[in-house]
This record gives structure tokens, sequence and C-alpha cells, in this order.
């Protein structure tokens, strides 16, 4: 069975595309796990900012062909694992689709250095380089977690 990952944030063109880039890339292409994102009130179609293709070009991740999508209930039906960016996200999520509350969490729930009342990751469009930068850096360690412990692969693979 095929894990479908799907990062969720506001309008899907700054943090869900920088963590889908991201994972994506840890992955090296594996079969077995796909990685989506989409925007709970994004528009359809509209490219990664400026900003994020920039700062994720710098490590060698390709944002440049996103395309932003809307959070839907198919999609949320769809993915096995469901990673928020804010609690409010989440709580959109549940009242999206009630029945994916055992597979919704905060994306920084997966970083063990990070206390319960920081688990929102800002959202950066709008600001400076910095911003975005530290966005990523909140970003990071959780996302690295997820690719080496949770989607670990299977033994001789």
């Amino acid at each position: 069975m095929k894990n479908v990952i799907l990062f969720v944030c506001t309008g899907n063109s700054c943090r869900s595309p920088m963590a889908e880039g991201y994972l994506k890339s840890l992955l090296n292409g594996r079969e077995d796990v796909e990685v989506l994102s989409a925007g709970l009130a994004g528009f359809e179609g509209l490219s990664a900012s400026d900003e994020a293709i920039e700062l994720m070009e710098r490590i060698g991740v390709d944002l440049s062909k996103h395309q932003s999508q809307k959070c839907t209930a198919e999609l949320i039906e769809r993915a096995t694992l469901i990673l928020a960016m804010t609690k409010y996200h989440r709580m959109q999520i549940m009242e999206l689709c009630p029945e994916a509350g055992g597979k919704v969490f905060l994306l920084k729930e997966f970083d063990q250095r990070v206390e319960e009342n920081f688990l929102d990751i800002p959202d950066p469009m709008g600001h400076p380089m910095a911003d975005y930068e530290l966005c990523f850096q909140k970003m990071k360690p959780p996302i690295e977690y997820i690719a080496e412990h949770i989607l670990k692969p299977k033994q001789g693979e």
C-alpha cells in the first residue's frame, strides 16, 4: 500500500510547498510514498512564492513547477498522514473531514525538542526572506524525523 503524505497550510504557496519539496528530496524517488500539499484558503493553480522558490533552490529543491491546490475532503480521505502547520489548520481539516482524526497531526509534533505551546509554524507570506529561512528551519527537523522514522523503508529495500 502506498503512503500518501499531505502537508496543509493556508494558501499552499509557502510552508506546505517547502515541506512537500523537502520531504520528496529526502525520499529520493521512493515509489511507495506520494507527497502532496494543499491550502485551506488558497486558490488553485498558483505558483509557490518567489521567496519559497529561492530558498528551496539553495538546497537543491525545485519548486518552480509547484501549482497550488485547495485542501478537499477527497485529498484528506486519500492521505494516510496529514501534517498541518497550525492548530487552526488541524481544526479546519477536522471540520472538513471529521473521520480523519487519527491521521491529522501538527508537523511540529514530530520534533522532540519542541514544547506543546510552540507547535504552530508561522506563515512567512509577505515577510522578508529571513522569516522564510526561520520557517524552514522550524519545519526541517520534523520532516527529517518523518523521513527517517515514520517512512523508514522496509527491510530489504
